[in-house]
């Protein structure tokens, strides 16, 4: 793609400035029409070194309302950031619908800076999970402008040397941890292919050459413009995503028996609870060393014993290693961004344990049943899912999903004793009752869930959850199990 830029000066007779005036004025009115359509975007700015990044981000954002916009200039992560998934730090500061985030550099360039040296190793890999995250952002109605500021190596060397005799500039390209000044030719095919591969519909690259700065500044106010009139015309003209039928959907699984593999009498129980509990405490401490990460998920039918199964195994859990997030309905913020953001916000620390009562599995259960969110959300989260659980497991922490499974029958008699126990009443809610009027559809959006989500890093764990003793027993067995697997690779 960089070889198609000519690098030669626009022509020298027109005044860009002239042309980028009425620009200027145009982008704050552009941006109220996108606060009121509720549109979030995220603009990019990339370039190599020396190429009028942060000068170019000064004059995109001098007409834009502060109350309506933040800049992001990004470097080299901090402690709290280089410890979380790469895309972590990014996925927090998406904005809020009507917004914009604006990135002085963004993942590109620490792709390319936090993996020197293996490059060739990750870079596949990395590139997938690039358009994973970006077509995310797109799905849920975002729009995500890319922008690259292409100069000659030449041009490069004079604008560095220029720098000499400016402490300022100086001392911040001395200081940098990309320092391209020697670079350029040995990443030249390198940019120039990360840009092709990640040169998609929704996320497409406008590589501007930057020589002439203020031909520069006109065709980023251009690009800006002409993407977010685009955006605002679909918006208004209702045109969305087509929803293709996941062909996968009609799998033919369907969840086995929820009879207990072993009946334990209560001494039995309790014995073997108090053995597996130390274990659990023990391979706490071995997180906590070696800085892994555990999330646990737990998912199963209403009064299928998820909250007894939760408080059993972090009884035996240093209560400073861990914490129980509870999943109900996103509140005003949440709702605001992307699906998953509330998900990455609640990721535990390296060496931390995360316990979810419930899960973003929410998504293609109760909101595909009751119709909570639209066909084509629920149907293309099945992907982002899989896609959000393989960011994780590549940072390398371990996950344990469960599905905790009674029958119909054990549920109605579950129902009941809460109605008849004064200290267990506040669980049973009308809503519980309407919910198992829908089991039949529930239990057909559960099949498709395990079977599209099952993945070799991320596997369901059934539980046969009819008798609580076996199935808190088997939950301690699955943790348990897990995590030594995870220690073993390390050895």
């Amino acid at each position: 793609m960089l070889d198609d830029v000519l690098m030669k000066y626009p022509d020298e007779e027109t005044d860009y400035r002239e042309l980028a005036d009425p620009l200027q004025a145009e982008i704050g009115h552009i941006q109220r029409e996108i606060l009121d359509l509720k549109i979030p975007v995220m603009i990019i700015i990339e370039g190599w070194d020396a190429s009028g990044i942060s000068n170019i981000c000064n004059r995109l954002i001098r007409y834009l309302d502060p109350r309506g916009y933040r800049l992001y200039p990004v470097g080299r992560p901090k402690q709290a950031e280089a410890e979380m998934p790469f895309f972590w730090r990014f996925a927090l500061v998406t904005p809020e619908e009507g917004k914009f985030a604006i990135f002085d550099r963004a993942w590109y360039s620490r792709l390319i800076v936090e993996n020197k040296g293996n490059i060739k190793d990750i870079f596949q890999r990395k590139i997938e999970d690039i358009k994973s995250f970006e077509h995310q952002f797109s799905d849920d109605g975002g729009i995500l402008i890319k922008i690259f500021l292409h100069i000659s190596h030449k041009e490069q060397k004079k604008r560095f040397k220029e720098a000499d005799s400016d402490p300022c500039r100086s001392y911040y390209l001395k200081n940098i941890d990309w320092n391209p000044k020697k670079e350029y030719p040995e990443y030249f095919s390198v940019i120039d292919e990360i840009l092709f591969r990640t040169n998609t519909p929704k996320a497409p690259w406008e590589v501007i050459p930057s020589e002439n700065y203020e031909y520069a500044v006109y065709r980023v106010y251009d690009t800006v413009i002409n993407r977010l009139k685009s955006a605002i015309s679909e918006k208004r003209e209702g045109v969305e995503n087509i929803c293709y039928e996941c062909p996968l959907l009609s799998s033919g699984y369907c969840l086995p028996e929820p009879h207990a593999p072993m009946i334990l009498d209560r001494k039995e129980y309790k014995s073997k609870k108090k053995e597996l509990g130390k274990r659990l405490l023990e391979l706490q401490v071995e997180l906590y060393k070696n800085k892994i990460p555990l999330v646990v998920l737990y998912e199963g039918w209403d009064a299928s014993g998820k909250g007894g199964a939760i408080t059993r195994l972090t009884r035996y859990l240093n209560p400073r290693g861990y914490r129980i997030e509870p999943i109900g309905p996103p509140d005003v913020k949440e709702k605001e961004r992307g699906y998953l953001w509330r998900f990455y916000n609640r990721l535990p620390r390296p060496g931390r344990i995360v316990i979810f009562d419930r899960t973003w599995y929410g998504r293609v259960l109760v909101e595909r049943v009751e119709g909570l969110c639209s066909d084509y959300d629920w149907k293309r989260a099945y992907g982002e899912i899989t896609e959000f659980e393989h960011f994780i497991d590549e940072w390398g922490a371990v996950i344990v999903k469960f599905w905790i499974h009674i029958s119909k029958e054990e549920q109605l008699n579950r129902f009941r004793a809460r109605e008849a126990d004064p200290d267990k009443k506040w669980k049973i809610t009308p809503e519980d009752w309407r919910n198992r009027e829908k089991w039949d559809q529930y239990e057909e959006a559960v099949c498709d869930m395990i079977s599209l989500t099952h993945t070799p890093c991320c596997p369901w764990t059934i539980v046969s959850g009819n008798d609580k003793y076996s199935a808190r027993i088997q939950t301690f067995e699955a943790v348990i199990a897990a995590v030594e697997k995870k220690l073993k690779s390390l050895e």
